[in-house]
Formats: structure tokens, sequence, C-alpha cells
């Protein structure tokens, strides 16, 4: 069981994709529930055990009433079945115990990967493998948005002062420099420089609800397992 956290818009979400891609055909069932904050809200967490035993064992017919008497149904059904399961963006306990964020349900060899804001939920689960996933570096979100503000990541020299300008108002988070990369891509330098100045006036809402989330500043427990894979511009080694 492995717990990934850190900021908004920093790349959990990115980097358990990666991680599920890259590992999905070894396992006998997965599944990537994503959004588990949102959804468990919008459709309760019945629904999401209802996607968990769908996506792991494909079948439709299977209802739950009360997230409770889900739990175990979800134990019955996933038994011994070795599963790679991906919860993304969890942010209450209750969750986790639900959904299940727990090895205990499945034999040797199974894989649990949580994303999450909140290290504690991920270290009151009794997870140990935790990992923080770092800022980008200044360069590094430069490149970041160069990728998606211009046409084949070409650099440009009349907007490099005013991309750095971009870097900074966006904190170099990846998921708010890929908004307002989107946004401009193909705009003249000058078209940028008047969004940019538009954006420390009057705050962009995408972009805002993405900056909008408080730092996690404890240190990510160390761990043994590392692999390495792109992310975004960078190829970087992460440790889990």
């Amino acid at each position: 069981m492995i717990g990934i956290y850190g900021i908004g818009g920093i790349g959990k979400t990115t980097l358990a994709h990666a991680v599920y891609n890259f590992i999905v055909d070894r396992f006998e069932g997965s599944c990537f529930l994503a959004d588990v904050r949102e959804n468990s809200i919008k459709h309760r967490l019945e629904h999401l055990q209802e996607s968990i035993l769908f996506n792991i064992l494909g079948k439709k017919n299977i209802k739950l009433r009360d997230s409770h008497k889900g739990i175990p149904i979800l134990i019955k059904k996933l038994y011994c079945k070795k599963v790679l399961l991906i919860l993304d963006d969890v942010d209450k306990l209750e969750q986790l115990k639900k959904l299940p964020g727990d090895y205990d349900l499945f034999i040797s060899g199974s894989a649990i990967i949580i994303t999450t804001r909140d290290r504690h939920i991920l270290t009151a689960h009794g997870v140990e493998k935790i990992y923080e996933v770092p800022k980008f570096s200044h360069n590094e979100a430069l490149e970041l948005l160069q990728e998606h503000a211009s046409k084949k990541g070409k650099t440009y020299q009349c907007y490099v002062e005013v991309w750095k300008c971009a870097t900074f108002y966006a904190d170099d988070l990846p998921l708010a420099l890929n908004v307002i990369g989107s946004y401009l891509l193909g705009k003249s330098a000058a078209e940028w420089e008047v969004a940019v100045d538009r954006y420390e006036k009057v705050p962009n809402e995408d972009i805002m609800n993405i900056l909008r989330v408080s730092f996690n500043s404890l240190n990510p427990s160390k761990s043994k397992f590392s692999l390495t894979f792109h992310v975004s511009s960078s190829e970087r080694s992460w440790h889990m």
C-alpha cells in the first residue's frame, strides 16, 4: 500500500496514472477510482463501491444500498484476487475504510495506491510507504508552460519574460500552468502580457481553484521502492 500526497495541482493524479499504466498488466483485475473526494459527495460511497466491483469483476448487476453493508460484499467478491486499486483524491479516512483501502481484502501481490492532499489520512490508515510529490523548480515549470503554450514546444524569445511572469503567478504548479498555457496557446506576446496582467488583478477562477490549497509542510517518509518514468516535461525518479 502506497500513499502519494501533496498540494492540489501538483501532479499526484498524473503520477498515479503513470504508475497504473506501467504495472496494470501484472494484475488479475484493476480499478482507477478517480476523484473520490468529489464523487463521494455526488454519488455516495456505495456507488463508488459498485464502481470498484464493476471495474475489477466486470459485473453490472451489483447494487449496493448502504456503504456499511457494502463492505462484507466487497470482501466476499474481491478476496483472493490479485488486484491493482488506485484511490485518487481521498480526503476522509472513512473513504479508505469503505472503498476499500486495505490489504486485508486481497492476496499477496496486490497493490493499492492512494492519492490525497492530507498526509494525516495516510498515517491514520497505517500506510507505511508515503511519498510527497515535490514542487517543480522554476526552470521545470517554465519548460512545462512552454510545452503547453507554444506549438511543438518551441521557445520564442519574445515570450520568455511573460512566460516567467506566468509561472510566478501560477506558483509553478503543473495543473495551473496547463490551464494558463492551454488558454493562451497561439496568442501573441502582447496578448499574453494583457492576460497575465488581468490574472494578477482579477484572478482566473479555474486557476485560483487550483492554487487555493494549503501547503503540507511535513516531510515524506523514506522507502525503498523506486520507479523512473515521464511526468509532464521532466523525467524524474520517484521513491515510494
